[in-house]
């Protein structure tokens, strides 16, 4: 070889940084530190005050909630509405089929007025009731 030799084995206690390990990290009121061990037996410990994040953090929270509760009663008012625009038409045939009795079998639904879905049932109920 060219003449260097191999460093030689180390012995006893080590000299320089630690290997690399994770922090400790702590809560202290309103301060979060982390410590960790340094060179050469040494210990490093960093704090902050974490108040301003958990301000932050709740005033986040309320505004969710706020806005999740205003959704909600949006949507409740929203499906009412509709549930009763739905419901609508049926109400308007059960008053008219309550209109007619035996005496009276000249009352008709008008099917011009009666939704898609229920035009066949406004039908059938007229024919049943003209053969009366």
């Amino acid at each position: 070889m060219l003449g260097l030799a191999a460093p030689p084995p180390i012995n006893g206690p080590r000299r320089g940084p630690p290997p690399a390990e994770t922090p400790i990290i702590q809560q202290h009121g309103e301060f979060r530190e982390a410590l960790l061990r340094g060179p050469f037996d040494t210990r490093l410990a960093v704090g902050k005050s974490v108040a301003p994040e958990e301000a932050s953090l709740r005033h986040a929270a309320i505004l969710l909630l706020c806005v999740g509760a205003a959704v909600m009663l949006l949507g409740l008012a929203r499906g009412f509405a509709l549930s009763r625009r739905v419901v609508r038409p049926i109400r308007r045939m059960t008053a008219v089929a309550g209109d007619i009795s035996a005496t009276n079998l000249s009352r008709r639904m008008e099917p011009a007025e009666v939704p898609g879905e229920l035009k066949e049932l406004a039908g059938v109920l007229n024919d049943m009731f003209a053969l009366g």
